[in-house]
C-alpha cells in the first residue's frame, strides 16, 4: 500500500490567531473594510492554500481501495471529487486521514465547503446538515463517509 502522509493541518490551525492589526481594524468599517479585510486575509493565507495545492500535485493517483469497502470508496470519491470542484484543489487526491477543515476549506469566498457538503448529500441522497458536522470537523475524511454512510442508512 502506497504510504502518504495526511495534510498537515498545524499551519491551518493558525490561521485565526494570526489575523493581522490591519484586518482587526478593516474588520470594524461597514462594507468597505469587511472587503478590504477579506482581500488582506486572502493574501496572508495564499501562501498557505498554495503549500496545500502542491502537496495534492505531488501526490499519487490515490488507490480507491485505501477508503475500504466498494460503499466507502464511493462515498470517499465523492467527497474528493466535491472538494476538487467546488473548493478549487488541483485534483482529487485526497486521502482518508486528510483534515475535513482542510480538504474542505473554504479558501476562496466562505461558501465553497456548504456547496461541496450539498453536492455530495445529493449524490447520496441525504441531508447533511451543519449540525451533523460540527463535532466530526476536526477530523478526517474516514469520520466524513462514517456520517454520510450513517445518514445513507437513516433515510
Amino acid at each position: 500500500m502506497i504510504d502518504i502522509q495526511p495534510l498537515d493541518v498545524s499551519k491551518y490551525d493558525l490561521i485565526d490567531q494570526q489575523t493581522t492589526k490591519a484586518e482587526w481594524v478593516w474588520q470594524r468599517v461597514p462594507i468597505v473594510g469587511m472587503m478590504i479585510s477579506t482581500v488582506l486575509w486572502e493574501r496572508r493565507n495564499r501562501p498557505l492554500f498554495d503549500e496545500y495545492q502542491k502537496v495534492l500535485e505531488s501526490r499519487p493517483l490515490i488507490p480507491s481501495e485505501m477508503w475500504g469497502d466498494a460503499q466507502r470508496q464511493e462515498v470517499g470519491l465523492s467527497i474528493c471529487q466535491a472538494a476538487q470542484s467546488e473548493i478549487g484543489w488541483p485534483n482529487n487526491r485526497f486521502i482518508p486521514n486528510d483534515p475535513i477543515r482542510v480538504s474542505l476549506w473554504s479558501f476562496h469566498d466562505g461558501l465553497d465547503a456548504k456547496d461541496a457538503i450539498a453536492k455530495i448529500g445529493e449524490q447520496h441522497g441525504v441531508q447533511i446538515r451543519w449540525d451533523d458536522l460540527i463535532p466530526i470537523w476536526n477530523s478526517n475524511l474516514t469520520d466524513l463517509v462514517d456520517l454520510i454512510l450513517s445518514l445513507s442508512k437513516e433515510s
